[in-house]
């Protein structure tokens, strides 16, 4: 049986492409660009065996540019997988049958974290807690299939809210400033009433918000 083999690959230059043009315009609501290349070879009787590696990519479309996560996202490079189907195992084993089925991924970025961040310090808006970005070498970032928990980062490694808040802090979670990433709004105050939620007083009045 001959090796099969595919590649899908699709990438933008630019994040902001699929707005500009309209042939693009299907990949607004895409938050990720997905690529693909693999190769496959099956063999033995009947192509009972299988060997299968491949390279999945995501080009992050976050805008700007500049604050998406293409450096430091987790790729899959590579997946491999070798299985194999149920197959009587030996005549003196009677009806025992075997089978096996094995995935390997390597979860990579593209750059090193120590390249991204340097020394940055992450501040816990909660406890204070500074704590470096880089551990042993690699930055802790998500893959894109990853359940969102509020605390996403940005290329500066600034916690950015699933609407595009940013909550900044520069003195350990005593007082923080809010940006958005087409704009900022000034707080006056912000109050912390409970560990998971702040009081805000600023140009929008009083809101609350969760950390």
């Amino acid at each position: 049986m001959p090796i099969s083999s595919a590649v899908d690959s699709r990438f933008f230059s630019d994040n902001l492409y699929p707005f500009d043009f309209e042939e693009f315009s299907t990949y607004r609501k895409d938050r990720f660009v997905e690529s693909k290349a693999f190769v496959e070879k099956r063999f033995g009787p009947l192509d009972r065996y299988a060997l299968y590696g491949a390279v999945l990519y995501a080009d992050d479309l976050q805008n700007p540019d500049d604050q998406d996560r293409d450096d430091f996202l987790l790729q899959r490079m590579p997946q491999l997988h070798a299985s194999g189907v149920p197959t009587r195992l030996h005549p003196a084993l009677g009806n025992l049958v075997g089978s096996f089925d094995a995935d390997y991924t390597r979860f990579a970025a593209l750059d090193a974290g120590s390249d991204v961040f340097g020394d940055t310090l992450f501040v816990d808006p909660v406890t204070g807690e500074a704590r470096p970005a880089i551990v042993d070498g690699s930055f802790a970032d998500v893959g894109i299939d990853a359940i969102p928990d509020g605390q996403e980062r940005d290329s500066q490694g600034r916690v950015v809210r699933q609407d595009g808040t940013v909550l900044l802090s520069s003195d350990g979670g005593k007082t923080f400033r809010l940006k958005k990433q087409a704009g900022s709004k000034a707080l006056s105050a912000a109050v912390r009433v409970s560990d998971t939620e702040l009081l805000l007083f600023g140009e929008a009045g009083v809101s609350r918000m969760d950390l």
